[in-house]
């Protein structure tokens, strides 16, 4: 991109509460929008793209919001039959990051992010897409407008996301102990199958009952130090249990989980896309149905519609957000 080291710029900001329909709930995103600088630059060429902003720049960005994702996000250019470029309405790229890495995939940010892009296309009364396309680290992703209000308040947003298959593994019981230690299990026979996801990292701990979910008080110093195998990588540790029609609050839900996230800088994410592509290929098979609705039993909480796409690998993740801050943030290029 052309040299404009020194300059000042300012740059809209968002926070946006994902999968959920209120304020101060569900999962907290920040969504950069670097659209208007682009727009206002002097070099409209291939080389002005958001990809080759400095990753150091954005990780601090992403440090000082503190929140468990922050999205970058930059229209594509596309150049018309006369030559002229202009910004694309519906393909962008993104990036996300936590406060002290960058990450492949993030559901609750992308979701933060198509619903602040679709409320800001409304605005200007051009031909809205129904279909936003994002490239990032885990490929091509989408997101599709479902909501029938024409209003966009809250529009329910539809993403396409790649599955994570977990696969039964088998720990020597000394991990056992441990990882039951880190994340205060108190019996045994509360854990009833373990799984890992080799692509995603993730560990997916499904117990007896909702009460050992919600009962986890995780110590994340040991849950980092669990002695898990060389071949089993964890960078994520998912605990689930089958929704019980008995239990007040859950007779709407399949299934309900946690995450704890330490390793990459986010002890327990409060409603997360992509833990929801492992849980579910995982419950699809243990249900015998590829159709869920799911519960994230954090302390802010988040419902998430998921179908799985079973032959093309695939996870429709359905949800709505709401924007609870706007400004904008200074940077120094």
């Amino acid at each position: 991109m052309a040299n404009r080291s020194g300059e000042k710029i300012a740059v809209r900001m968002l926070v946006n509460d994902s999968f959920t329909n209120q304020i101060f709930a569900g999962n907290p995103a920040a969504v950069c929008l670097f659209q208007d600088y682009l727009a206002q630059s002097s070099t409209p060429d291939s080389e002005v793209s958001f990809p080759n902003y400095p990753s150091h720049l954005l990780q601090k960005i992403g440090k000082e919001m503190n929140l468990s994702e922050t999205a970058f996000v930059v229209p594509k250019r596309i150049k018309g039959s006369d030559g002229d470029v202009s910004l694309s309405r519906s393909h962008y790229d993104l990036r996300w990051f936590t406060p002290t890495v960058e990450v492949n995939l993030c559901g609750h940010a992308t979701l933060a992010t198509a619903h602040t892009i679709f409320k800001e296309l409304a605005k200007d009364g051009g031909s809205l897409p129904q279909t936003l396309y994002f490239n990032t680290l885990s490929g091509e992703l989408t997101v599709k407008l479902v909501s029938n209000s024409d209003s966009l308040e809250e529009p329910r947003l539809q993403m396409n996301f790649p599955q994570g298959f977990p696969k039964k593994i088998t720990l020597e019981e000394s991990v056992v102990g441990e990882l039951m230690e880190a994340l205060f299990i108190e019996k045994r026979e509360s854990i009833l199958e373990v799984h890992h996801c080799e692509k995603t990292r993730k560990l997916v701990v499904e117990v007896t009952n909702s009460h050992v979910v919600k009962k986890l008080k995780p110590n994340f110093t040991k849950l980092m130090q669990v002695g898990f195998p060389d071949s089993t990588v964890v960078k994520g540790v998912i605990v689930t249990t089958r929704a019980s029609i008995a239990e007040p609050g859950e007779e709407a839900f399949d299934f309900v989980s946690r995450y704890f996230a330490p390793w990459v800088g986010i002890d327990e994410d409060p409603v997360t896309g992509s833990a929801h592509c492992v849980l579910t290929p995982y419950w699809s098979v243990k249900l015998g149905k590829k159709h869920h609705r799911a519960f994230q039993a954090s302390e802010r909480g988040g419902i998430l519609g998921l179908e799985l796409v079973e032959e093309e690998s695939r996870v429709l993740l359905e949800g709505t957000a709401v924007t609870v801050l706007e400004g904008k943030i200074n940077l120094s290029l």
